[in-house]
């Protein structure tokens, strides 16, 4: 079409009128053919077709090459890349224009760094607060010129928070964050048991520590630590439950604490045995009606609140650490009159001399270091650490004592003899078990409460054993442990969870008791237990409405089966069938299910992967993971308090409570990182 022919709305030719021109670029793909208003009219050269665009904004120009034309748009491209390339080329052979910037002094922009919201700088902050909590590094690493200049080689953009924002602010909310997944995490448990110990620094500040445990719904043992706070004031039964009171507010588990573990200190005992009157019978009653003088008052306590929210608002069960009132146990046979008068008591006390005289030695030391033998300090609070000394001492006599003549003139201890070693070997015959099962109770993410019955018939074996070979010098120790263990372990065995616990344990079941009478009595009492459990998680029905006698499966538990066991409970019956009697009464599917789990023993199996696997036992399966969560000891907690240690150095002497708080949520609950 040729351009004289195009007329103007208001009657003028264009050819009285100049075109506007398109760049030099664009017009080798498209001819201007015409304007419109404030437009222009491109044809494409090859397909022909017409495109509106202004002088300034060819985008429909280029679009349309990009998706029809592809050849073509890649010359474009090139073609664009050279005349740019051109004009700074142009640019460059002129004198330079002076900036503003030229005639300031400006600091140095920080160019391509992390916004502080973007995704990336979240994620290496988050990062640098675990690495500070986890590996207990100092705050003032971040102001250390090593470690920026190490993190700015990894990734220059990061941009490093200030040792104040991240004391006040960047530490405390990454604290939060895992405070918020804890107690989603609580929300979805009907029941949790805690464990709870007091602790104080060099210093003389007193920490409360608690920690929870269960088993979640994938059977995996779990365990988080929920407070470490500083512990204000005397440590009263009343201020040690006011803590408590607002450790399960603050995270919301009041009402699902099933049991807390705790040691056996008076006040501690005391704080979790409080009752609110009204509610325990009338020996209860009749205590509170003297102490308000008007029984009215107890009946509208009884009137107006609901049973359920007053249980939840009463302190849970307490039950004593197994591993404190074993050490106990053992103390109070040692410091028997009859074996702290004999020459045992002597012997360990040359023995503990010995090893405090070599190791303060700077011959004696590291002649010994040179053989290879390492003697072993003891601890006045650990007895196991006692044992362990004399071991080490017992481990290579004739050096030690070539050690003790090195002493010179010097030294105020003398050789072991003949008799003493004797001696000192047969304490270690007769402790090894006790040290064994302390090592088997105080073990980390391992089920406890379990071990809890079998290792006190596994010690009295062991005494029984031990008396039987007829020994020389520890008989008279040997009578005093058995006295102790009846007196101190013994109660463990009348609590219905731990006997339970057992039974829940397919390494175990009723394997470590021998009579027959004392196996039924305690079915009776697992499945009093499991209804009543059952009734309180709304399964009642199910217990009450499906009676059947389930068939022995025994496909899966013979597979299972193996003779590898622990040497400590190496005197338990061999893995196999067990001679179980089923109950003469009416067989109900509690009592049903129960003999049928009872009827063979598989030692060598995971205890959670059993039950997660297992798809006979419906009953038993959420009664076992209910059981099997609690603790038997109270070491998680003294655990938290060794990492606590850590954090109290000299060279953090100025820690605040508010950042060590959150330092120690960070460090103890790692795997929820």
């Amino acid at each position: 079409m040729n351009n004289k022919d195009i007329d103007t709305p208001d009657g003028h030719s264009f050819g009285d009128l100049q075109l506007p021109q398109l760049s030099a670029t664009l017009a080798k793909f498209y001819c201007v053919n015409g304007k419109s208003d404030m437009n222009l009219i491109a044809d494409c050269l090859q397909c022909k077709k017409s495109y509106s665009a202004s002088t300034k904004a060819t985008s429909n120009l280029v679009i349309h090459l990009r998706r029809v034309h592809k050849v073509q748009y890649a010359d474009y491209e090139t073609m664009k890349a050279a005349e740019e390339n051109n004009k700074r080329e142009s640019c460059a052979s002129h004198s330079p224009q002076h900036k503003m910037t030229s005639f300031f002094k400006t600091k140095p922009l920080q160019e391509n760094k992390f916004r502080t919201n973007y995704i990336k700088q979240r994620s290496m902050v988050k990062k640098l607060l675990d690495s500070i909590a986890c590996d207990q590094l100092p705050l003032s690493i971040v102001e250390s010129k090593t470690f920026r200049a190490l993190l700015h080689e990894a990734e220059p953009r990061f941009v490093f928070p200030s040792r104040t924002t991240l004391r006040s602010s960047l530490l405390l909310q990454r604290a939060n964050d895992i405070k918020s997944q804890l107690i989603k995490e609580f929300e979805n448990l009907s029941l949790i048991y805690l464990t709870l110990d007091l602790w104080t620094n060099q210093k003389m500040v007193s920490f409360l520590g608690v920690t929870v445990h269960f088993i979640s719904s994938s059977w995996e043992l779990k365990s988080r630590v929920i407070a470490c706070d500083q512990f204000e004031g005397r440590h009263t039964a009343v201020n040690i439950v006011t803590a408590y009171e607002d450790v399960v507010t603050k995270f919301g588990i009041r009402g699902k604490v099933r049991k807390v573990v705790a040691d056996n200190a008076s006040s501690m005992v005391r704080a979790f045995d409080i009752c609110l009157p009204g509610l325990y019978g009338n020996e209860v009653k009749n205590e509170s009606i003297k102490e308000n003088g008007d029984i009215d008052n107890v009946d509208i306590l009884e009137e107006e609140l609901d049973l359920n929210e007053v249980l939840a608002l009463l302190p849970p069960d307490r039950s004593s650490c197994f591993a404190r009132t074993q050490q106990i146990c053992i103390r109070d046979a040692f410091n028997d009159p009859s074996v702290r008068s004999s020459a045992i008591a002597t012997v360990i006390h040359k023995c503990c001399s010995i090893v405090a005289a070599i190791r303060r030695s700077t011959v004696a030391a590291p002649f010994l270091e040179n053989i290879g033998v390492s003697l072993q300090a003891p601890n006045a609070t650990r007895w196991n650490s006692q044992l362990t000394m004399l071991k080490s001492v017992l481990k290579d006599v004739n050096g030690v004592n070539s050690a003790i003549c090195l002493l010179g003139s010097c030294k105020n201890v003398q050789e072991l003899k003949v008799v003493e070693i004797a001696m000192l070997k047969e304490v270690v015959q007769i402790s090894d078990a006790f040290q064994e099962a302390m090592s088997q109770m105080e073990g980390e993410n391992m089920v406890t409460l379990s071990c809890v019955a079998p290792v006190v018939f596994v010690l009295e074996h062991s005494l029984k054993l031990f008396m039987e070979s007829k020994p020389t010098y520890c008989l008279n120790l040997a009578n005093a442990l058995q006295s102790s263990i009846k007196k101190r372990l013994h109660p463990f065995l009348d609590r219905t969870d731990v006997i339970a616990a057992a039974v829940m344990d397919p390494r175990f079941k009723l394997s470590w008791l021998s009579c027959e009478e004392m196996k039924m009595k305690n079915i009776s009492k697992i499945v009093n237990l499991i209804i009543l459990q059952s009734t309180q998680l709304s399964l009642k029905n199910t217990v009450q409405e499906r009676k059947f006698f389930m068939t022995v499966n025994t496909n899966q538990d013979e597979a299972d089966m193996s003779a590898k066991r622990p040497r400590l409970f190496a005197y338990l019956p061999p893995a196999g069938k067990l001679n179980v009697s089923p109950s003469t009464s009416d067989t109900t599917a509690v009592k049903a299910e129960l003999n049928s789990y009872l009827g063979v023993l598989a030692f060598d199996v995971n205890l959670l992967r059993y039950w997660q696997e297992n798809k006979s036992f419906n009953i038993l399966k959420p009664f076992a993971r209910n059981i099997l969560g609690c603790c038997a000891t109270s070491a998680p907690s003294e655990r938290v308090f060794s990492k606590a240690g850590n954090f109290y150095t000299p060279e953090r002497a100025k820690l605040g409570p508010e950042t060590f708080r959150a330092l120690m949520i960070i460090k103890c609950n790692a795997d929820m990182i």
